[in-house]
């Protein structure tokens, strides 16, 4: 990935809990292989939603501070029962919230072609580059390099592309924020901060006793 030729803080890459990790990566290798393809979400819910068995999400979201031009970009990676099974965050130079924005989706989609996650769902606030990443429009010049690879993985794997409201993205929007000030554990996919886990907590007890 390329961010002004700045390496990203490596400490924030983080390694999957290794209690999960068995269902997590085995979980590409079941999926049958169909036509890759790309959609939007035409009705956004008010929460988070129940995958279907064997299918993962993963929501991406972006801390940006303009007067620094930097940010961070956080990825939580759930299943279906809405276990956060793995994560990433890391701070970025970014010239625009736009910018952190698709640096956010590039990452997830490129996570779930590294981890072979087929059909999974990369969920995102930006409804511009969710748009951009379903279709052949030309992209602002800022975020071209993400978008292009994007498309690329998508005509490698199968994935689909939703929006969400920002109100209803609370558990990476909280990663990504706390990740900017450099406040984020190591640990926070093991060991999930009280915050991190209420929040996870309340999406999971919204969604299935509704």
């Amino acid at each position: 990935m390329i961010f002004n030729k700045k390496k990203p803080n490596p400490v924030m890459d983080i390694s999957p809990p290794q209690s999960l990790w068995g269902d997590f990566s085995s979980i590409g290798s079941r999926m049958p292989s169909s036509p890759p393809t790309a959609t939007i979400d035409s009705s956004a819910t008010n929460s988070w939603v129940p995958l279907a068995s064997d299918q993962l999400k993963l929501n991406c979201d972006e801390a940006f501070k303009q007067h620094q031009q930097q940010s961070a970009i956080g990825i939580v990676i759930r299943n279906e029962r809405g276990i956060l099974l793995n994560g990433k965050a890391m701070q970025i130079p970014a010239v625009s919230s736009l910018y952190a924005e698709a640096a956010a989706v590039r990452e997830a989609t490129v996570m779930a072609q590294v981890f072979g996650l087929n059909r999974a769902i990369v969920e995102s606030d930006n409804l511009q580059v969710i748009v951009l990443c379903t279709n052949e429009d030309d992209p602002p010049w800022e975020i071209w390099p993400f978008i292009k690879d994007i498309r690329i993985c998508v005509r490698q794997l199968q994935l689909y592309f939703y929006y969400t409201p920002s109100a209803f993205n609370n558990a990476v929007h909280w990663v990504a924020n706390a990740c900017l000030p450099l406040y984020l554990p190591l640990s926070w996919v093991d060991g999930q901060p009280q915050e991190l886990a209420d929040i996870l907590s309340k999406d999971c007890n919204y969604s299935f006793h509704e």
